[in-house]
Order: C-alpha cells, then sequence, then structure tokens
C-alpha cells in the first residue's frame, strides 16, 4: 500500500511565497541547531521524514555530514534523484543501519504521526541513544492549541497531539535538558505575533469566508493549505 504519496502531489503545488516561507524556517533551524549544539564546525545530522528534502539540500549545503530516514517509497526515490543520503523505514525503530554519534537529530512535521505515546516516547528515546554527549533534538510541529479539530482533520496520519509543554515534557522524560521552546509561523519566531496570526486566522476561517471560495473555484485543499501554514507551529529543541 502506498504511504504518503498524496503527500508529494500536494507538495510540487508550493508556490513561490510558500517555497520561501520554508526556506526561512529551514534557514532559523540550521541556525537553532548552530547555536545550540555549540559549535561552528561540521556537524553530522540524521532527519527523520525529510518530505520534499529542504533541511535536507540546506545541511548538504552547508558541507553537514546529512542522513534522511523516510517510510514513503515514492519520497524516497525523489529525493535519491537529487543525491540526498536516505533510507526507506518506519520509524520507531530507528533502523541500525542508521548508526549514531549524531550532533543534531531533526524531526521537523514527524511527531505528531506517531499513533501512540509509547511510539511518540520510543522515537525520542532512540534519538537520545543516538545523540553525541552535548548533541541537540530539534522538533517543530503544530500547535494543537492553535489548530484544534484541524490538527486531525487536514492529515490522516495525524495522531500525536503535539503542543510545547507536551514536547517538553516528551524530552524531559527521555533524558533531555530543554534548550529552547517556542513558535513559528510564517517564519516568525515571535510568540504574540505568532499567536495574534493564529487568532485572526481562526477568526477568518470561523467567518466561512475561505469555505466558500474553496468550493467557488474548486479549491477547497489549498484553502486548507493556506489554514495549517497561518496557524503556529511549537518547536522544541532539547540537549543531550
Amino acid at each position: 500500500m502506498p504511504f504518503y504519496d498524496y503527500f508529494d502531489t500536494e507538495e510540487r503545488t508550493i508556490t513561490r511565497i510558500g517555497r520561501m516561507i520554508v526556506w526561512r524556517e529551514i534557514t532559523a533551524h540550521i541556525q537553532m541547531i548552530r547555536q545550540y549544539r555549540k559549535t561552528t564546525g561540521r556537524l553530522k545530522v540524521l532527519e527523520i521524514g525529510p518530505g520534499k528534502g529542504y533541511f535536507a539540500k540546506s545541511a548538504l549545503e552547508n558541507g553537514w555530514d546529512y542522513t534522511g530516514i523516510d517510510g514513503s517509497a515514492t519520497l524516497v526515490s525523489r529525493l535519491k534523484g537529487y543525491n540526498i543520503p536516505v533510507t526507506l523505514a518506519h520509524v520507531p525503530p530507528i533502523p541500525e543501519s542508521a548508526g549514531g554519534d549524531y550532533d543534531a537529530i531533526v524531526m521537523e512535521q514527524l511527531l505528531e504521526h506517531m499513533s501512540t505515546v509509547r511510539e511518540a516516547t520510543t522515537v525520542v528515546e532512540d534519538a537520545y541513544s543516538r545523540l553525541v554527549k552535548g548533541g541537540v533534538l530539534l522538533i517543530a510541529s503544530p500547535d494543537y492549541k492553535a489548530q484544534g479539530a484541524h490538527f486531525f482533520d487536514c492529515d490522516y496520519t495525524h495522531n500525536y497531539v503535539t503542543t510545547t509543554r507536551r514536547v517538553s515534557q516528551l524530552l524531559i522524560d527521555s533524558g533531555f535538558t530543554i534548550a529552547y521552546k517556542g513558535y513559528e509561523t510564517l517564519s516568525i519566531s515571535s510568540e504574540f505575533a505568532t499567536l495574534l496570526i493564529t487568532m485572526m486566522t481562526r477568526i477568518l476561517y470561523a467567518s466561512g469566508i475561505p469555505a466558500i471560495i474553496g468550493k467557488l473555484l474548486n479549491k477547497e485543499e489549498r484553502m486548507s493549505k493556506i489554514k495549517f501554514t497561518l496557524l503556529r507551529s511549537c518547536v522544541v529543541v532539547g540537549r543531550k
């Protein structure tokens, strides 16, 4: 059975503005990893769920030793076509072939796809065991408090509820020290600004106007995607 093939199809429709936002957020994550890993040297990085490969491309451009793991055969094939080193595997567990001694492990829009608390705990504990002392785990996931019912409606594989508090608790119980926790939307990281954008978005979509536009223009999926983009995500960095 194909897994997450619709994601590959949807991602091909990303706009120029959307691509710019993604790159700005990826750049911020790269800077966070350098800051909290406390090094400027060449880093060994593992990404679980590389998706379209935006972070992978940036990491490789920075000269980092990058490895990716993804559960979609379609996405893995596409990434390998870009010469991105990626392995096909469903996580958890992290496959033994991935090795260890990583400076950083990245899970962007990944943790919410875990089916249970046990799965979420397993993947985070596994990540902890693959990091060097002082290594960091960066998690970026939808903020359920902002998303509400859309958290589940926008993606059939969303199961594990993510908020800054829940993710922080999970990391602490897995042995991490919290180095950073915050929010992002449209590449903005200000807590006040992300909250304001989220509130305005929820008011707009509650009015029904985007739904009407989506119906009239046959762009319902696009309207849903815009909503997901505007509602803030939580970002948590744990240090081993």
